[in-house]
């Protein structure tokens, strides 16, 4: 598929919506934050009595949108750059794949290391942009900054495609990534406790054969 990049005059339609881009990942962190309180940090007027790791959110957010804006990268280079400026001292490491395992709140699973080529996959899919952005943030390849990662990976790989700017209602994205969680995590479980089943019915194979071997050698 040959890609449109913002680049030149293309360029200007994001840069006008530069503050709403950054004002709605700022909302997948910050409920409360307000379009004019967020414009106010971007423009370094005011932190509007916001904490230092709210408006730490918020200019990293910047940063990585004035990114977005001049970037050839694609695939999991662009990713991986996304998040280095997203979670810029908020995390562990920053635009680099995690190597431990993390938690979500409201699963009781841990989420296993994402590998390379299965974020790859992800990204390269046919799954349509909204899709392929709740797949992202489920595998959570970072430490920190997932769903801000992939809301602007997504939203310019949109932009690319289509020449459109998608807008991303936050309920309705809270609710449809808690369902993709939810549906996630009850197939990892399935797929724990199946192996769990097939686990326990090998070694009960084996107990039986040894009992039948012994059997055997005491008659003889």
């Amino acid at each position: 598929m040959n890609k449109k990049y913002p680049f030149n005059k293309e360029t200007f339609h994001l840069k006008k919506k530069l503050v709403e881009i950054i004002y709605n990942g700022a909302k997948i962190e910050i409920n409360n934050i307000t379009f004019l309180e967020t414009e106010k940090i971007v423009n370094n007027i005011s932190s509007c009595g916001r904490n230092p790791a709210e408006v730490q959110v918020v200019l990293n957010l910047k940063h990585a949108s004035e990114y977005i804006l001049s970037t050839k990268d694609s695939g999991l280079e662009l990713l991986k750059n996304i998040n280095k400026y997203v979670s810029y001292q908020e995390s562990l490491e920053w635009g680099v794949l995690r190597d431990g395992l993390v938690g979500v709140s409201g699963i009781d699973s841990k989420i296993l290391i994402p590998k390379e080529e299965e974020i790859k996959d992800i990204i390269n899919s046919d799954l349509d942009h909204y899709e392929k952005m709740l797949e992202l943030i489920v595998r959570q390849p970072f430490w920190d900054g997932n769903k801000r990662t992939a809301y602007l990976y997504t939203l310019l790989e949109n932009f690319r495609d289509n020449g459109e700017i998608f807008n991303l209602e936050i309920n309705t994205f809270a609710n449809d990534l808690h369902e993709k969680y939810m549906e996630s995590y009850e197939s990892i479980e399935n797929k724990i406790d199946d192996a769990k089943k097939k686990s326990i019915q090998l070694n009960s194979h084996k107990d039986k054969t040894i009992s039948c071997d012994s059997n055997e050698n005491l008659e003889r």
